[in-house]
């Protein structure tokens, strides 16, 4: 409630503001400056920093979240990864017509940037947009047909929703018919050991062929 109560108290009337970047403090409860700074100048019109300011916004935060050694929350208003990101079916076909229709404001506003997730719940159009994002033009079948290769890999365990070089990958195998496999794997093992000291050791062994060699590692 701390930004909801800020907020409610600059309406009031007050002109000082105090809080923590990213909400960060000594105790729970501590005011988001950045969300507050947000919604004062995005929603309220108030003109607190110049507009190339609050462009560095998002970077700002996630420069905090690492000093910190805090893992950037990706629900976090405006600067979070998810802030902007779009799935399932009507809702992508929307943003597809006008960003606008699902955004209440423009990402880049805040140095943020719209994220298409494709999933199993995918439709064409968010194929199309996050296809579009990459660099790959996925008009007529070829959406269906990456959609439908989406959801058979989604069926067996995989997911492409933080993962957009593998969804590129994809892509290409989709789109060229060749997958380029630069390696093959043989066989793979991990082995976890306790010793006599009571220290705990693991060891992998992989074997493949890569360039004609046989390779054992």
């Amino acid at each position: 409630c701390a930004v909801a109560n800020t907020l409610a108290a600059v309406k009031a009337g007050a002109t000082h503001v105090q809080g923590c970047a990213n909400g960060y403090g000594e105790r729970s409860g501590n005011a988001n400056l950045f969300t507050v700074v947000g919604n004062l100048q995005l929603k309220r019109g108030m003109q607190l920093v110049s507009d190339t300011q609050l462009a560095e916004m998002t970077r700002i935060a996630h420069a905090v979240s690492e000093v910190t050694n805090v893992t950037p929350s990706s629900q976090q208003p405006y600067v979070g990864v998810s802030a902007f990101a779009h799935k399932a079916g009507l809702h992508a076909s929307a943003v597809k017509v006008d960003p606008d229709l699902y955004q209440h404001i423009d990402p880049a506003a805040v140095g943020n940037d719209m994220r298409m997730l494709v999933s199993s719940m995918a439709g064409r159009a968010s194929v199309e947009l996050k296809g579009r994002e990459l660099g790959y033009d996925l008009s007529g079948e070829k959406a269906k047909q990456v959609v439908d290769r989406v959801k058979e890999l989604e069926n067996t365990g995989y997911t492409f929703e933080a993962a957009d070089a593998s969804f590129e990958l994809l892509l290409r195998e989709e789109l060229t018919g060749v997958r380029q496999r630069h390696f093959e794997v043989e066989s793979w093992r991990a082995i976890v050991e306790r010793r006599p000291d009571g220290s705990m050791v693991s060891e992998a062994t992989v074997k493949l062929h890569a360039k004609g060699e046989r390779i054992i590692a």
